[in-house]
């Protein structure tokens, strides 16, 4: 056995032991308390810049994986008050309880975004917000999808059969 290659071996195995950082993580890592704080302090800098009132619709996901739509009626020190506008019902939110924030200010068309929505989330907009859902609207263009479907086939099947009685005679 070649006794120098065992040892460059090892010597190299030493060198990359001493070079690999290890212990504990560096200050480039965060906990996760900060990010709730720096989080919950980016959600009421946008609550505060859309202010409060029938004008600022927002969509709120919260830590408990729901999601509350209205306007902010009250901005308070610790959190805001979100109530809806189809039924009237009232949440208070506490900043650090948001996972996501999406904001928009019909008045003046200001828009704010705080972390990410879940997915497929739909955009606010300044329509009405008791209307059809984005929900309900996917299944009319469905039906209508069917329909359409349906018609094809049966003039398919007409124009089948003129072309055979056609051929017949």
């Amino acid at each position: 056995m070649d006794w120098n290659f065992v040892r460059k071996i090892l010597s190299f195995f030493l060198a990359w032991l001493m070079l690999t950082p290890s212990g504990p993580p560096s200050g480039f890592a965060q906990t996760d308390v900060a990010k709730d704080a720096r989080r919950a302090q980016a959600v009421k800098s946008a609550v505060l810049q859309l202010g409060a009132g029938k004008d600022t619709r927002v969509m709120v996901s919260l830590e408990s994986r729901r999601t509350k739509t209205g306007y902010v009626n009250d901005v308070q020190e610790d959190g805001f008050i979100v109530r809806n506008l189809c039924t009237d019902e009232v949440t208070t939110v506490p900043y650090g309880h948001v996972r996501g924030l999406r904001g928009l200010n019909v008045a003046n068309g200001m828009r704010v975004s705080v972390s990410k929505m879940p997915k497929g989330t739909p955009k606010l907009t300044v329509g009405s917000p008791c209307g059809t859902s984005a929900q309900a609207r996917y299944v009319d263009h469905e039906v209508r999808n069917a329909v359409i479907a349906g018609v094809v086939i049966f003039g398919a099947i007409v124009g089948l059969a003129a072309l055979l009685g056609a051929a017949t005679r």
